[in-house]
């Protein structure tokens, strides 16, 4: 299934059910792998979760074979201000 084509032929108001996405059952949806999402912040852990400011003194980013990365500003030596989101 092509999730994101099927959700745009939904919000054209196509069924599921309907002959142009033709998924009959749920048990007629084959599962082929898995998905993991995690979110990098700059909150502090000590200090209820709130934003933390400052400089990256180190950053290493995910990666290798089937890692999907949307990676933000994180990077050595960016410098965090209190002025945007907490997410990387």
């Amino acid at each position: 299934i092509d999730i994101v084509q099927t959700q745009i032929m939904v919000a054209q108001g196509h069924l599921l059910t309907g002959k142009e996405i033709g998924i009959t059952s749920q048990e007629q949806i084959k599962i082929n792998g898995y998905a993991i999402q995690s979110r990098v912040t700059t909150e502090d852990p000590l200090n209820n979760f709130m934003p933390d400011t400052g400089k990256i003194m180190a950053y290493r980013s995910g990666g290798g074979f089937g890692v999907r990365l949307d990676a933000g500003n994180g990077f050595q030596g960016a410098v965090i201000t209190p002025h945007y989101d907490s997410l990387l």
